[in-house]
């Protein structure tokens, strides 16, 4: 997806995302989460037109309720722009390589068998609403049961 870029760092991240996609990388979350910094800076920073250590490490705040994998997922892309920045001469804060931390690993829970009972029965207690699909008390319960088996 093309995204329009209006903010001071609007050549620096259209000349990332053109590099990238000259060598085969879509790019497309990347170039979706510049576009939330683009805003941001347009908001926050509106006449700066060098990245700054201010201006990367606000963006590399933990939002409330945001997950470490999030963080790392928004620091990113910024980290990115700012080697590409660099890398054409002009000068660039780098978010450092430590932060946010290393990502963390999904762990998967295993439901107990008493878990599963419990699960089961509550899908079975999907009563009729007029709010609802005419057929979701039949519908969910075999979903359910059809995913469990696969």
């Amino acid at each position: 997806m093309k995204y329009a870029y209006s903010g001071n760092f609007k050549p620096y991240i259209e000349g990332l995302i053109e590099q990238k996609n000259s060598i085969g990388y879509p790019y497309d979350s990347s170039a979706r989460i510049l576009k939330m910094f683009d805003v941001f800076c347009m908001h926050n920073y509106p006449d700066e037109t060098i990245l700054t250590q201010e201006i990367t490490m606000h963006w590399a705040e933990k939002r409330e309720n945001e997950h470490a994998n999030g963080l790392l997922r928004r620091i990113t892309p910024v980290r990115q722009l700012a080697k590409y920045i660099n890398s054409i001469g002009v000068d660039a804060y780098l978010i450092p390589t430590g932060i946010p931390g290393k990502q963390i690993r999904y762990v998967p829970h295993i439901y107990t068998d008493q878990e599963l009972r419990a699960f089961f029965a509550e899908i079975d207690r999907c009563a009729v609403s007029p709010y609802s699909p005419p057929a979701r008390h039949l519908i969910i319960p075999v979903f359910f049961r059809l995913l469990y088996c696969c």
